[in-house]
């Protein structure tokens, strides 16, 4: 396995040799520039279709924004606990991002649906957090499992899947009941 940079720096080298060098590094770099390019653009895609599917089904933008709360609160902070283990960004788990937009989203909007219900964000949490933290944790055992594959980049992967829907579940259950709270008050 290459150290991060360490291909880059290889055709820097060579191209300072030799401006117009070809062969499998120079194609490898491409290839992986393109995929980032690509999950770049996947990602800006998965969020505007959740965001369209959000407005179409809760027709509030209050609600569209508490709704994707979860997702931008646990995908901050998944981001910051990779760094903080030192996990670098790989194609491998760069291709989770789209995936947990879609995962992370859910539990908010069903916590949502269950506030308009009920009233009340502490009924509406407590009659649903048990399935909440029970369709996390299927989650998590599937991408889980994935973690015991031989390959690393798979390995990666189940890593940010896990870690990411466990830290939407967090911000479902601990931040969004309070910012409920804040921009619609219980009522009664």
């Amino acid at each position: 396995m290459l150290a991060p940079g360490a291909l880059d720096a290889f055709l820097r080298d060579v191209r300072a040799v030799t401006p117009d060098a070809a062969g499998s590094p120079a194609d490898f770099a491409a290839f992986l520039a393109a995929m980032k390019r690509s999950l770049a653009a996947a990602a800006g895609l998965a969020l505007v279709v959740v965001i369209a599917l959000l407005a179409a089904d809760l027709r509030r933008a209050r609600d569209v924004a508490l709704a994707l709360a979860p997702v931008a609160l646990g995908g901050t902070a998944l981001f910051g606990a990779l760094g903080w283990l030192g996990i670098s960004a790989n194609l491998a788990n760069l291709a989770a991002v789209p995936l947990l937009l879609g995962i992370g989203v859910d539990d908010g909007v069903h916590l949502i649906h269950r506030r308009r219900a009920s009233r009340s964000c502490a009924v509406a949490l407590g009659g649903i957090a048990r399935a909440l933290v029970a369709t996390t944790l299927t989650t998590v055992a599937a991408f889980g499992a994935l973690g015991l594959a031989a390959h690393r980049g798979m390995q990666s992967f189940a890593l940010v899947m896990v870690l990411g829907a466990a830290l939407c579940l967090a911000a479902t259950t601990l931040a969004l009941p309070a910012l409920i709270r804040l921009s619609w008050p219980d009522e009664g």
